[in-house]
């Protein structure tokens, strides 16, 4: 910036020259200025509509209010889920002709079946619906086999029996898992 002691020892051109170089400075810093100023106040706008939209879909999002109601009542006058945890987490009823083809397989099948069970449930961490249910039915086979074992009809080694109740051991505690999961 050119100051007063400066102007002073020069000529009037050169005078003229530097004050009109000072008011293009001037000028420009004014231009800048204002351009900040319509940026500040176009984020400003723009923040500004972004939280009236936001105040509007929370203000749409309906909150019950808090009593001593039960969870019934929250949900009273709303339509049941066609799919959900309650639908998906029911099995089917065991098909009992299914279960008598099972318990006459060899343990070795049986066992090679529930090895892939184990396998997908450790590896997902869950069954999905199908496999769940082959899971029930294995264990009702498993215990069918007990049964034929205890009555007489089935003679297994005693290899086969620790098998058998292995397994059954480990279907009644993934079938219990899975209850209180998805229950």
């Amino acid at each position: 910036m050119v100051t007063l002691d400066e102007l002073k020892g020069l000529s009037p051109e050169a005078k003229i020259k530097k004050l009109k170089e000072l008011e293009e400075e001037r000028r420009k810093a004014i231009e800048q200025a204002e351009d900040q100023i319509k940026a500040a106040q176009k984020e400003l706008k723009e923040a500004e509509e972004e939280l009236d939209h936001q105040r509007e879909v929370v203000e749409q999002i309906p909150v019950p209010e808090v009593g001593g109601g039960s969870i019934e009542e929250l949900f009273e006058g709303e339509e049941a889920p066609k799919e959900g945890v309650e639908t998906a987490a029911q099995p089917e009823a065991p098909d009992q002709a299914y279960i008598q083809q099972l318990s006459q397989t060899p343990i070795e099948e049986l066992d090679n079946r529930i090895d892939y069970l184990r396998d997908v449930q450790q590896e997902f961490g869950q069954l999905n619906q199908d496999q769940y249910q082959e899971a029930r039915n294995l264990g009702y086979a498993l215990d069918r086999k007990q049964e034929d074992a205890k009555s007489g009809k089935y003679n297994p080694s005693d290899a086969v029996k620790e098998e058998i109740y292995s397994d059954k051991q480990w279907l009644d505690n993934l079938l219990g898992t899975y209850k209180q999961t998805y229950r």
